[in-house]
């Protein structure tokens, strides 16, 4: 299971919920869990084994890390029970390395265009989708039809929302064009999920001015940012003094 440690410290860096700076300590946790295991076979994860590892760190730990620990183990279970692992990292398939190529450069690919980390995760999650979808077969060899499949799964099986299944479609022409320097024809046969039309709520600018006057200091500069720079939450985030022209 060791093996496994690389590929699930790139599922952590896909799940946004987890800070970036807790993620190499629920890596270490998993690992510790692991050692204490001794290579035992069959076990599975037992939930008595778990509880005797976490009682174990209790003795020597604070609470909070027992309870990070807790959760990075139930992270690594759903990691190795689930299909969410990067493209070209399923055994047995002829052409994983193919795939993780095809991935490695479609990461190279959205960096060279300067698209924000958050499409890149975002991208980078619908192409593993994508491949769990049409696995085993080489990116090479695609085609339209299964571009449409995959679209056809999301909304009849799935029933995902009209944007999710956009989202997923615009990640795959984005692997088509940059990566495989395909073209995309026509996906008029694929089954398209059904927007629902609602109205935006939209403050009027009074409104805007009182929401603004009750905010101060960082969350009110980070609000003034935000609408007079249209900025999304992220990219405020991200902001450095660099970035501000004086």
């Amino acid at each position: 299971m060791m093996v496994e440690l690389g590929s699930f410290n790139d599922f952590l860096n896909n799940q946004p919920v987890i800070p970036e700076k807790q993620r190499p300590f629920y890596v270490r946790w998993v690992e510790m869990f692991l050692r204490s295991m001794d290579g035992a076979e069959g076990v599975d994860f037992a939930d008595d084994w778990v509880e005797s590892f976490l009682n174990d760190l209790g003795r020597r730990r604070e609470v909070w890390q027992v309870k990070q620990a807790e959760d990075a183990i139930r992270l690594y279970k759903y990691f190795l029970s689930s299909d969410d692992k990067p493209a070209g990292d399923q055994a047995g398939d002829p052409f994983a390395m193919e795939w993780k190529q095809a991935s490695d450069k479609m990461t190279r690919m959205l960096r060279l265009r300067q698209l924000s980390y958050r499409t890149e995760q975002t991208y980078r999650y619908w192409l593993r989708k994508f491949y769990t979808s049409v696995r085993p077969i080489s990116p090479d060899k695609l085609q339209d039809e299964h571009i449409i499949h995959f679209l056809s799964y999301l909304a009849a099986e799935r029933r995902v929302a009209k944007a999710t299944q956009d989202q997923a479609f615009n990640s795959i022409l984005f692997f088509y064009r940059h990566v495989l320097e395909k073209d995309v024809g026509s996906i008029r046969n694929a089954f398209r999920a059904r927007g629902k039309r609602r109205l935006p709520t939209v403050l009027t600018y009074s409104e805007v001015l009182r929401l603004l006057d009750a905010l101060d200091g960082v969350p009110g500069l980070m609000a003034r940012l935000i609408y007079g720079g249209g900025l999304r939450l992220n990219e405020c985030l991200r902001l450095r003094v660099k970035d501000i022209d004086f």
